[in-house]
């Protein structure tokens, strides 16, 4: 019965480890476009807002934002910046926006994950919302 306990805690420590370079930010410029959001009470789909759908955010590897609507033409640039955060997820990053995004409603974002290609942020709560961004090459 001795031994159960170092293999649950090397177990846990094991996973807790490749949950973090999981959601490593992106590191080089790049473009992002939602194409998902769900969440609330209701933990279901969201429909996508015009003005979500036509937005296009720029991430650049010096610490700044531009994103464009590409029907209006509106722009908002800023910068954003990491940080580590102990969330309902877990130990994660946070992005920090200044000013906000202009489609989102949040000041911050908890990157839960960034599989091939998307970047899926969450807000705090237990019955927020999940946003998924998809790179566009």
């Amino acid at each position: 019965m001795k031994w159960i306990l170092p293999i649950v805690t090397f177990g846990l420590l094991l996973l807790s480890c490749s949950r973090r370079k999981c959601c490593e930010p992106p590191q080089s410029d790049s473009n992002w476009k939602i194409i998902k959001r769900f969440g609330g009470i209701s933990a279901s789909e969201v429909p996508l807002t015009d003005d979500q759908k036509n937005n296009v955010l720029t991430l650049k590897q010096s610490g700044s934002f531009v994103c464009k609507n590409t029907v209006t033409g509106i722009t908002v640039s800023g910068t954003f910046a990491y940080s580590n955060f102990h969330s309902i997820y877990g130990d994660r990053q946070k992005m920090i926006f200044s000013p906000k995004l202009p489609m989102l409603s949040e000041d911050y974002f908890v990157l839960v994950d960034n599989p091939n290609g998307k970047m899926v942020f969450g807000d705090n709560y237990t019955d927020g919302y999940v946003t998924t961004f998809e790179i566009i090459p």
